[in-house]
């Protein structure tokens, strides 16, 4: 099957299968309720596009691959990989707090050290967005570039709270994924502009 045509079963794959897992979704959510459902459903969305642009990849830079690969093929791999993370990471996510909800984590009591480093985390990782907004926005004068700098400040900002999160003692894991989601999100953005930019 050439490129093309796997992209191509991809999009009927991705869209159409919509309908399908929206409609197991529905099942779940009847038995597990609504957010589980809904959960059920992104996540199998989300795998069929990590699925495909998988294949895809391996079309590109696999044994057999004919030549260095062009950027709209790569981009392509990029489309079905978003698609396939966000659902994944998104219906991850969902899950995670309604599992959460269902039998919360006991608290456990945090060092004055590990309480003093979480904030100082919370507060440099919105020094660093600000700054990058600021830099990016105002500052730079290609537009492009601006937003590769505004992008890459929201992706380390992520990261920057969820360490907080960790350090202060409320880590949970659909907050990790939600912070995996937007700063994976604008990372592969940043990647994208720097790419077709």
């Amino acid at each position: 099957m050439s490129f093309d045509d796997v992209v191509t079963t991809g999009l009927v794959a991705l869209f159409g299968g919509a309908l399908l897992w929206a409609a197991i979704g529905a099942l779940v959510g009847r038995f597990q309720g609504f957010n589980v459902g809904i959960a059920t459903g992104m996540i199998l969305f989300g795998l069929t596009g990590l699925a495909f642009a998988a294949w895809l990849a391996w079309r590109l830079w696999g044994p057999g691959a004919d030549g260095d690969p062009g950027r709209d093929q790569i981009g392509l791999v990029g489309v079905f990989g978003a698609f396939g993370g966000f659902g994944a990471l998104g219906g991850g996510a969902v899950l995670a707090s309604e599992l959460e909800q269902r039998s919360p984590p006991a608290a456990k009591p945090v060092s004055r050290m590990r309480t003093g480093l979480s904030r100082a985390f919370v507060v440099a990782a919105n020094l660093v967005l600000l700054g990058g907004m600021v830099w990016g926005l105002v500052v730079e004068d290609d537009v492009v570039r601006g937003a590769f700098i505004t992008f890459h400040s929201v992706t380390i900002a992520c990261a920057g709270w969820f360490v907080a999160s960790i350090l202060g003692g409320g880590a949970k894991i659909f907050q990790a994924l939600i912070y995996l989601l937007v700063g994976g999100g604008f990372h592969l953005a940043a990647q994208s502009l720097r790419l077709f930019g």
